[in-house]
């Protein structure tokens, strides 16, 4: 053995921390095996975990709360330090160098939690407390004597403690690594993905309703802050959640909720979403006009609308609470709020600016995170490559109109760079298709830039244009096609079943769409940081089956997404 490893030091958080997870993830092996060994093992090692984290709550406060007998601790340190090399010896070495000393009893101990530390869950009676005094039993009867165990009781009461157990823990430990590190790996190793996302989700929304009530007028500043989610860890899902609990509150019960977005798409999805997830019935006014009017009403509305309607002017004196939803980068600018207004964004991507507008960031769960918690899917950027100055072999591009066209942007709204791109697609999603279901949008600059590059497409594959969109592989989408017709467009792409499998439109109008069966994007144009990050969220989104996202670059970006 080497020097390096004869000796194991583990600090009282990371020992109680190990023993939590290692808890859980026999629980979960259990799940999965029903060996009722397993579930012996998971009862002894949460236990043990608790028993560790609550010493650590108690030594983060005043270390001479671990001993059985406090004094008698301050007396033995005082005997301590007189030795020599002892002089500066900590509370918690008493343990090493003192048989006289006993760390305090599991019951003393959740009690000096509960009292001295004002944490009401860990009184006797409560929730939290009545769960781990039932799983106290369990563990006496493993370690001192034989047993019979009600495995599906046992199993429930481990599940029943998880959630409550790490919220306190959340809230109580004052470590930043066990909070933003070992929480999420516990609750990965204990709960399916899902699961998993409603804590994280539970967590963040807690924290917005938290800032929303510190800046409320007159003694706030207006400004809520912003929430950041990675697209298909559930935005609109903890918007709901938001607008349930702020409903209730009655510091806000004067003000009209007004939630904005910059897309009619948008604001259609979101009506939806809420209607059905929730009794609350938003207004959709369909003018400036008749959103002045729902606000003059006196009646707390949920109102949905574009930020186009808003007029800040109308706006002055009146209680509202202002909802951004997804909001494009630039929109902060048409929006000032009121002095007895407040303001919260929710979105997938942070810009200084959205700051700067809605206040500091109240709750993060970012694309990096997502995807190292298995939420999203990994990401793969493929670029082809191809001199621009040989895409037009077969027909030079004519060099004044190049000039004349701001020369790179020209090159790529040209014909002969289309035609490129289209034949590559092609091959490439043909080929992708044979290993791995999956649909595909296709990023390009402008309107014409994609009705050009689907008669390019379509020129080389004719059998794939229909009349019926139903019945189409490729397909443009835009803000020139009708509302009820892009929702059509929407929808049908969203059919697993169906045979549209390619979409081509601008980023901004693609952004914010989602879609867990794309896997691939093909980006033929410049974009922002912020849309190659939304593109990244889209393409990783979550579906059985897909292994990997994949970025098909045309134009060689720098794709380390900030």
């Amino acid at each position: 053995m080497s020097k390096q490893s004869e000796n194991l030091k583990i600090g009282l958080l990371d020992n109680g921390s190990h023993s939590l997870k290692r808890g859980f993830e026999m629980w979960t092996q259990w799940e999965e095996s029903e060996d009722a060994w397993l579930l012996k093992e998971a009862v002894i090692w949460v236990h043990h975990g608790i028993e560790l984290v609550l010493k650590q709550l108690l030594v983060q406060t005043n270390e001479f709360l671990v001993f059985q007998d406090v004094n008698k601790a301050v007396e033995r340190l005082g005997i301590l330090r007189k030795k020599r090399g002892m002089k500066n010896a900590g509370v918690l070495e008493l343990f090493d160098h003192d048989e006289k000393v006993m760390s305090v009893g599991f019951r003393s101990l959740i009690e000096r939690a509960a009292i001295t530390l004002s944490i009401s869950e860990l009184e006797e009676g409560g929730v939290l407390r009545s769960k781990i005094d039932r799983l106290t039993r369990y563990r006496n009867k493993i370690v001192h004597f034989s047993l019979e165990l009600d495995v599906i009781e046992v199993s429930s009461l481990l599940s029943d403690l998880l959630n409550p157990l790490l919220s306190v823990l959340a809230r109580e430990i004052n470590d930043h690594n066990f909070k933003q590190v070992v929480i999420p790996e516990i609750m990965k190793l204990a709960q399916p993905i899902q699961k998993y996302l409603e804590f994280v989700r539970s967590n963040i929304v807690e924290s917005a309703i938290a800032a929303t009530k510190q800046a409320l007028p007159p003694k706030g500043n207006g400004k809520a802050g912003v929430v950041v989610q990675a697209m298909g860890s559930g935005l609109s899902v903890s918007l709901l959640m938001y607008l349930k609990e702020i409903r209730e509150l009655g510091a806000l019960k004067d003000y009209s909720v007004v939630i904005l977005v910059d897309r009619k798409i948008l604001e259609s999805q979101l009506l939806k979403t809420i209607a059905e997830n929730s009794n609350i019935c938003p207004m959709v006014p369909s003018s400036k006009g008749e959103l002045i009017e729902l606000l003059n009403s006196n009646l707390s509305n949920v109102i949905i609308t574009t930020i186009q309607k808003v007029d800040p002017n109308d706006l002055a004196d009146k209680y509202t609470l202002f909802i951004g939803y997804n909001l494009l980068p630039g929109t902060e600018k048409l929006l000032s709020f009121s002095s007895i207004g407040a303001c919260i964004l929710f979105t997938n991507v942070l810009s200084s600016k959205a700051v700067e507008v809605y206040g500091d960031v109240v709750g993060m769960y970012d694309l990096q995170q997502a995807i190292l918690d298995s939420v999203l899917k990994p990401i793969k950027i493929e670029k082809i490559e191809f001199p621009l100055d040989q895409v037009d072999s077969y027909r030079q591009i004519d060099k004044e109109i190049h000039e004349l066209s701001g020369g790179f942007d020209y090159i790529h709204r040209s014909l002969p760079f289309l035609k490129t791109c289209a034949l590559e697609i092609i091959q490439h999603f043909e080929l992708r298709k044979e290993v791995v279901y999956g649909k595909a949008i296709i990023i390009v600059r402008d309107l014409d830039s994609a009705n050009l590059l689907l008669e390019c497409i379509l020129e080389l594959r004719p059998d794939w244009r229909e009349e019926d969109i139903r019945n189409m592989v490729v397909s443009t989408i835009s803000s020139r096609n009708s509302f009820d017709e892009s929702n059509f467009i929407l929808n049908t792409f969203q059919d697993k079943d169906s045979s549209l499998s390619l979409l081509i439109g601008t980023g901004s109008y693609l952004a914010g769409y989602d879609n867990r069966y794309i896997n691939t994007v093909y980006v033929t144009c410049p974009i922002s940081n912020q849309l190659q990050y939304r593109l990244a969220g889209l393409a990783s989104r979550y579906d059985e089956g897909k292994s990997e996202s994949i970025i098909v670059d045309f134009i060689g970006l720098d794709w380390s997404i900030k």
